[in-house]
């Protein structure tokens, strides 16, 4: 398989050595040879998508949180804020501020995408090293 690096150099990802794009390399040739058979080059990912992404495993652990007590999703669980069932008001007063805790996390995560121009993230990691909610 192959990466797109810049303009001027394309990533063999199963050796992890750079090609020049130069049509008298042999490995640029390897490139184009398996490019016309409809195979096509990774791209980094944007900064929007990798923050899309990134929100959609959010959105999915504060759903799967929020069902391991009963409730339908985040906003279900989050609606008892104010409730007068202790039990209730109470769990969603930790799950409101585990939920602050996570867009806390990745917020700052998002930041270091965008500073450090990074354009791939491993999803299950970043959901692994999330802050944890104790009930």
């Amino acid at each position: 398989m192959y990466k797109i690096l810049n303009k001027n150099t394309i990533l063999n990802t199963t050796t992890n050595t750079n090609i020049p794009i130069d049509v008298n390399n042999t490995d640029y040739q390897d490139y184009l040879k398996w490019s016309e058979n409809n195979n096509q080059a990774q791209k980094d990912k944007t900064y929007k998508e990798i923050v899309f992404e990134l929100n959609t495993a959010i959105i999915n652990l504060l759903d799967i949180k929020a069902a391991e007590k009963n409730y339908t999703n985040v906003l279900s669980l989050t609606s008892y804020i104010n409730s007068t069932n202790s039990v209730w008001k109470s769990e969603a007063e930790k799950f409101t501020k585990w939920r602050d805790e996570v867009y806390l996390y990745a917020y700052d995560i998002y930041l270091k995408i965008e500073k450090n121009n990074i354009t791939e993230v491993n999803v299950s990691d970043f959901v692994k090293n999330a802050p944890k909610l104790v009930w």
